[in-house]
C-alpha cells in the first residue's frame, strides 16, 4: 500500500464556486483572479470554497456564526492554515448596496470581498480601527496588482 505523503505538487488546488445568484463576473475569472492573488502571497496549496448567497442566505448564515440578524458582504471560515482550506461567503445584495455606496463597479466590489475574504483566512484581522484601514490597504494594493 502506498503512503499519502502530501507535497506541494501532489495536494490539490481546488477552488469551488457556488452560486444561484447570476454574477456580472464570471466563475472562471473569479477563480483566475483568486488564483493571481494566492500566487502573489507565495501560497502553494489551497481548498477553497465561495458561497455566493442573496440577503436571506447570508442573514441566515450571520445568525448561526455570530448571531446577527442582518445581512452582510462577507464571512470567512477557516479550516486549515497550511494548506489553506476555508469557506468564504459573501452576500451578493449586500456587496451590490456597497458598490452603489461607495461609487465603485460591482464586480469590482465582489473581488474586494473575495479578497477581504482570503485574507482573514490566512490570519487578518479587522476588530480595531487600525488593523480594519491596514487590512483595507492591503486590499486595495492587492486588487489592483491582481487586476494588472
Amino acid at each position: 500500500m502506498a503512503s499519502q505523503v502530501k507535497t506541494a505538487y501532489l495536494t490539490p488546488r481546488r477552488i469551488r464556486i457556488v452560486s444561484q445568484i447570476e454574477l456580472p463576473v464570471s466563475k472562471c475569472e473569479i477563480r483566475n483572479f483568486v488564483k493571481n492573488f494566492l500566487s502573489l502571497m507565495g501560497i502553494m496549496r489551497w481548498d477553497l470554497t465561495f458561497y455566493f448567497l442573496d440577503d436571506k442566505g447570508i442573514i441566515e448564515v450571520n445568525k448561526i456564526v455570530f448571531s446577527r440578524d442582518y445581512p452582510t458582504d462577507v464571512i470567512s471560515v477557516p479550516i486549515e492554515q497550511d494548506p489553506l482550506e476555508g469557506e468564504i461567503l459573501l452576500g451578493v445584495d449586500e456587496i451590490k448596496r456597497n458598490s452603489e455606496r461607495y461609487s465603485t463597479d460591482f464586480t469590482w466590489e465582489i473581488k474586494f470581498c473575495v479578497l477581504h475574504g482570503l485574507l482573514h483566512l490566512l490570519g487578518w484581522q479587522d476588530n480595531t480601527e487600525e488593523e480594519r484601514e491596514k487590512m483595507l490597504k492591503f486590499q486595495t494594493e492587492m486588487l489592483n496588482r491582481c487586476e494588472s
